[in-house]
């Protein structure tokens, strides 16, 4: 490199240096959600926990509707794209109305299916609009695809900061049920103001009059993604819904409480799945897809043998006694680790080759295998 000449970085150590930033905010995540459900667990009790968990659980069920898994589309156009401004204009409109879809879908199906449980309506109501924010979502894929996940990593921090703390302050002034919904709406609210703080610090305007970038032509291509992220989403979490049906609300939150850690944990695929979209699509070889999946594998393992041999010793001292129940339930659903782990990886590494229908495919005969078992066992349950 001559002198004066700005230093280039290969793709490699851009990645590395993501990385970093990825890894640390969700180590920081995972650390502060553990205890800060440990505390809200131990305030509310089972009961009124089931009740918390089991709102966050029923509306994020719905969550792809909110882009309808087209953000694979915006994150490759972007990676390919000198112009984000169109792109950013065209996919947060479509993303504000699939958003709003989201929370009628979530409100609608609700009464359909729990009509004797009206008390729990205006929760669900005020989580599930606060997802309209997540039509700025749009502006992380541009960061993701660009290689520059450091402001918003640092953004998204802050965030998780100010709501920790509002959090530890609830659960200090022993606030019920409605103070920590509020808390966790207010969490997408945030995020997506700092989204646009975060696109306009790059100098980069965006036009909602823009026309020009048209979303709509990903919608098919995208709908077999869509249908299997949402019976992926319904699989992780159709458990807690046959609890809260059948069973009290004491038992699910002494179950949601362990899904609740499981959910934690899986910040690892995910990270791994983030970081390594861009390499695969730039660089899509054999010998990167094994080790994307042999790190996912290694790090499923390296999680089981820490939720058993760690976490649960350690909740046995500092959770109240009325959820003993609940880390024998931990211990033993985290072996769905390894699976679990597994499929969220394949699916990027799938979508890449266009094998849309397998992922469909895989999703639909976990969720048969779902729904069968928690027929069997709700009983032993």
């Amino acid at each position: 490199m001559q002198e004066g000449e700005p230093a280039k970085f290969s793709l490699k150590e851009t990645v590395f240096s993501n990385a970093k930033f990825l890894l640390g905010e969700k180590v920081i995540r995972t650390t502060g959600n553990f205890f800060a459900s440990i505390f809200i667990a131990n305030l509310l009790g089972p009961e009124k926990y089931g009740d918390y968990a089991f709102i966050l659980s029923y509306v994020f069920i719905f969550l792809p509707l909110t882009n309808l898994e087209i953000s694979h589309f915006i994150i490759r156009d972007f990676t390919k794209s000198d112009s984000p401004e169109s792109i950013l204009s065209g996919s947060i409109k479509f993303s504000f109305v699939a958003s709003f879809f989201m929370v009628i879908a979530s409100i609608v199906s609700y009464l359909l299916i729990f009509p004797a449980k009206n008390e729990l309506l205006p929760y669900l109501m005020i989580f599930s609009c606060s997802f309209i924010f997540k039509c700025l979502d749009p502006i992380q894929f541009y960061f993701q695809a660009k290689l520059k996940n450091q402001l918003i990593t640092k953004l998204r921090l802050i965030v998780f900061m100010i709501l920790l703390v509002l959090k530890l302050v609830a659960v200090f002034l022993h606030q019920d049920v409605i103070a920590f919904i509020l808390i966790s709406s207010l969490e997408n609210i945030l995020q997506g103001l700092f989204y646009i703080y975060a696109i306009y610090s790059e100098k980069i305007k965006i036009k909602l009059t823009d026309t020009q970038y048209k979303v709509a032509k990903y919608i098919t291509l995208a709908s077999p993604v869509l249908v299997a992220k949402l019976i992926g989403s319904i699989y992780l979490r159709i458990d807690q819904i046959f609890i809260n049906k059948f069973l009290s609300d004491a038992e699910l939150g002494l179950y949601a409480l362990a899904a609740r850690f499981i959910t934690v944990a899986i910040f690892v695929p995910e990270s791994i799945a983030v970081i390594g979209y861009p390499i695969l699509i730039e660089k899509n070889d054999e010998k990167k897809i094994r080790q994307y999946f042999g790190g996912a594998a290694l790090t499923a393992i390296a999680t089981i043998l820490g939720l058993s041999l760690i976490v649960s010793p350690l909740l046995n001292l500092i959770l109240d006694s009325s959820y003993e129940t609940t880390i024998d339930l931990l211990i033993k659903l985290s072996f769905v680790c390894y699976p679990m782990f597994f499929n969220i990886i394949s699916m990027r590494a799938l979508i890449i080759h266009n094998k849309i229908k397998l992922i469909l495919i895989q999703n639909v005969l976990i969720l048969i295998t779902n729904i069968a078992l928690n027929l069997m066992l709700i009983d032993l349950y």
